[in-house]
């Protein structure tokens, strides 16, 4: 007879978003379940889910676990830069750790570190071959990691299905 374990920390967050997705509710339930996944799974300081609007250039703010500084709705522009390249074109979550690389990027930068926020992963959210969103996730307390930003892009897929309707319609 098999014995099995009970999941780790990370496969119980994947687990407990795709249960929530599986349930409906649509793309709120959807955000809070997500939010919730990425924090037991690799934490965050800020949690935000941004949509991109290609005819506009920018990106929208659609969740934020700071609504006070970062609320939804808020846009950003798209810059066709190496971080446009990097996470939209070629689907591959981004890392920044130090200022440095922070700065190129982030148009609000000063606002980030006025914030304490010194870590960020930005996981693409990919749907039907392209990507139309990322989850970024922001930390005062650690550096984000290659493997904090791989599972993160699972956490991301299974995100990017259930905002079909949301993206599409």
């Amino acid at each position: 007879m098999t014995s099995f374990s009970a999941p780790d920390a990370k496969i119980e967050a994947f687990l407990s978003l795709a249960r929530a997705i599986a349930a409906g509710g649509g793309s709120d339930a959807a955000f809070k379940a997500a939010e919730d996944s990425f924090r037991a799974a690799i934490g965050f300081t800020l949690f935000t889910v941004m949509l991109y609007d290609e005819g506009h250039k920018n990106s929208v703010r659609f969740y934020s676990s700071d609504t006070g500084n970062y609320p939804v709705g808020g846009a950003k522009p798209m810059d066709r830069n190496a971080y446009y390249q990097h996470v939209v074109v070629e689907g591959r979550a981004f890392v920044a750790n130090t200022p440095d690389e922070w700065k190129p990027f982030y148009v609000d930068y000063e606002k980030v570190f006025a914030l304490g926020l010194r870590s960020a992963v930005n996981v693409p959210i990919r749907l039907n071959g392209r990507t139309v969103g990322s989850v970024n996730i922001l930390h005062s307390d650690r550096p984000y990691t290659q493997e904090d930003a791989i599972f993160g892009q699972g956490l991301a897929t299974l995100l990017g299905t259930a905002l079909n309707d949301l993206i599409t319609g």
